[in-house]
C-alpha cells in the first residue's frame, strides 16, 4: 500500500531513517536545554537511552544549530558501551 498517496504525505514515515522529525515534547525539550547547557560550560556529555527514543534525531537537531568551527559532536551507535566504559 502506497501510504504517501493515500494519506498525502511528504515521505513513507514507516521506513526507519526515511526522514527525521524531532518533535518538541517535554523530554525533547529537556534533552536540548541539556544539550546547551553542555556547550554553554564547553563540557562533554553522554547521552544514553533506550533504542528508538530519539537520541540521534535530538543530537541532529540540536547540532544544526552550533557553529561548526567552535563545536566538535561526536555520536556513536555503540550499543553495547555502559557509561561506565566512557569513562
Amino acid at each position: 500500500m502506497d501510504y504517501t498517496i493515500r494519506y498525502g504525505l511528504e515521505f513513507n514515515p514507516f521506513l526507519k531513517n526515511s526522514k527525521e522529525i524531532f518533535v518538541a515534547t517535554d523530554e525533547s525539550k529537556e534533552v536540548l536545554f541539556r544539550l546547551n547547557y553542555l556547550a554553554k560550560t564547553k563540557g562533554f556529555g553522554l547521552l544514553t537511552s533506550s533504542p528508538g527514543r530519539g537520541k540521534a534525531t535530538a543530537i541532529r537537531a540540536w547540532r544544526q544549530g552550533l557553529n561548526n568551527s567552535q563545536y566538535k559532536v561526536v555520536y556513536t551507535c555503540f550499543s553495547t558501551f555502559s557509561p561506565n566504559d566512557f569513562y
